[in-house]
């Protein structure tokens, strides 16, 4: 079966850089339509499922910016990878896709929850930005994390996240010195990108982070 994967060698680097930027944006304009305070008590799949379908409304409202008509949202997609069919397969949590130009390009949202200590191994760890990096979803070369922030600030997790990654270079692919880069999409919180080098010979995947205030 050929790969449904994005060919990243196909595009050129503005494309990719505008497409990322997008992703980020319809995510950011489902976000902006939910009251924060509602979600502080929702388990991981209930928060994502109010943004999936937030974003997709926002494609329906009169003010949907023109740019929006290219993209859709999808949650709990299953993924055929690694041979895995049926409900063996892997679900992405929110799936952005780009429908014109054809072929279509995907960008593939895990979410976890920022509530306690543990939750940063959680957010970091094989089920989180790990399974981005080594392949559990595919071999993607960019892919995004979201954080739902539910206690302290969406700053101090970011800086958390930022603190274990440097800390461990071995554990999450990562080269020093690491250089985390700013995705310009004007979130309160500054999203930003982790670079990580993963397989023989090692590809690139770069690794979004956006954190969402949850309480």
């Amino acid at each position: 079966m050929p790969s449904t994967e994005p060919d990243v060698g196909k595009f050129v680097p503005a494309y990719i850089d505008a497409f990322v930027r997008r992703c980020h944006e319809f995510v950011l304009l489902g976000y902006a339509q939910l009251d924060p305070k509602a979600l502080v008590d929702l388990d991981e799949t209930a928060i994502t499922g109010h943004v999936k379908d937030a974003m997709e409304a926002a494609l329906d409202a009169p003010d949907a910016p023109e740019w929006s008509i290219h993209f859709t949202a999808i949650d709990d997609e299953p993924v055929s990878v690694g041979g895995k069919t049926g409900k063996r397969r892997p679900r992405v949590d929110i799936t952005v896709l780009c429908i014109n130009p054809r072929p279509s390009t995907n960008f593939r949202f895990e979410a976890k929850r920022l509530r306690c200590p543990r939750s940063l191994v959680d957010y970091l760890g094989e089920d989180g930005m790990l399974a981005l990096i080594t392949g559990h979803y595919g071999d993607v070369r960019f892919a995004g994390m979201l954080g739902y922030v539910q206690s302290e600030s969406c700053g101090g997790w970011s800086g958390r996240n930022k603190h274990a990654i440097i800390g461990d270079p071995p554990k999450y692919h990562v080269t020093m010195p690491v250089a985390f880069t700013i995705i310009e999409v004007g979130a309160v919180e500054p999203v930003f990108a982790s670079r990580h080098h993963y397989g023989a010979p090692p590809r690139v995947i770069m690794v979004t982070h956006t954190l969402f205030a949850c309480a």
